[in-house]
């Protein structure tokens, strides 16, 4: 992408990889959360060839989907006001909420902000609201939920490129959409790299395995290991055992981690050191995605 894009929304890339321990455990961290204060992590990862095809094919304005904490929008919102390009938001939800900071920023940015309920959300641009509204939008390019879709694999290209593979041995990632994992295994696949990719859902139920492997443009195989019993009760749930090991983790290592995401799948890797079903000595690095801190 053109660079004087990525100058004017003064992101810091590559990101730095640190080497961090924590209750006697030491493993690396790709800061990712580093990028950009607000678009950070995959967030930007995703964003990069849905905003090339943006520019390339002269959109006009822009469309996406997300929950009411959205991570995906938040970053989407912030670009889009930097870039001067107009965004709908199709939000999972009943309406505005004023001490909902994700959705404040979103209306100060100037998102056009449109609430659906879950039926009318699982169909996405199916279902009749989402699909008027996009009919009158002119010249609109619609980016998937979390900026997944092709596009948003192909960026994680770019994290994938930034890596020594000859220290890792283990991966350690969260999912909401799948698209980072996904993106991730095709690498490790396609170079044939001796990596087990740990994937780590922050929603409740047993699919995203089924929903990785279907965006996989290669055969899965026993190097990807899905994991669903980290949900800390669903996808937005933050209870009070996770806020701890939150600020615990942040007053040793510095580092904020994000409730939704990150907190849970750094909480499932303590587990599976101390469990020692990975090592320390084998290579294990942990990919902060970045997040907004609630």
């Amino acid at each position: 992408m053109n660079e004087q894009i990525q100058k004017l929304l003064d992101l810091k890339l590559p990101s730095p990889v640190e080497e961090i321990t924590y209750e006697g455990y030491t493993f690396s961290c790709k800061r990712d959360d580093l990028i950009h204060p607000v678009i950070s992590g995959n967030k930007w990862r995703k964003l990069y060839y849905h905003l090339q095809h943006y520019f390339e094919r002269g959109y006009q304005q822009i469309a996406s989907f997300g929950g009411a904490y959205s991570n995906h929008l938040y970053a989407l919102s912030h670009v889009c006001a930097a870039l001067k390009i107009p965004l709908t938001a199709f939000v999972r939800g009943d309406g505005f909420d004023p001490e909902n900071s994700t959705l404040q920023k979103m209306r100060s940015d100037g998102t056009n902000l449109m609430f659906i309920d879950r039926s009318s959300y699982r169909l996405k641009e199916e279902g009749n609201v989402v699909k008027t509204t996009l009919n009158n939008l002119n010249h609109c390019m619609l980016v998937p939920e979390g900026g997944s879709g092709l596009r948003g694999r192909k960026g994680i290209e770019h994290l994938c490129e930034e890596l020594n593979w000859q220290d890792i041995n283990h991966i350690i990632v969260s999912a909401g959409t799948g698209a980072t994992a996904a993106g991730l295994f095709d690498y490790i696949a396609r170079e044939n790299l001796d990596v087990t990719l740990h994937v780590v859902s922050a929603l409740k139920g047993a699919f995203m395995q089924a929903e990785i492997i279907r965006q996989l443009s290669v055969a899965g195989d026993d190097r990807l290991q899905v994991y669903h019993d980290y949900h800390f009760g669903g996808y937005g749930k933050m209870p009070a055992e996770l806020k701890i090991f939150q600020n615990k983790f942040q007053e040793v290592t510095g580092i904020e981690l994000d409730l939704v995401y990150n907190a849970k799948s750094v909480y499932a890797m303590m587990d599976m050191l101390k469990a020692k079903k990975i090592h320390s000595e084998e290579g294990v690095l942990y990919i902060n995605t970045g997040g907004l801190r609630i």
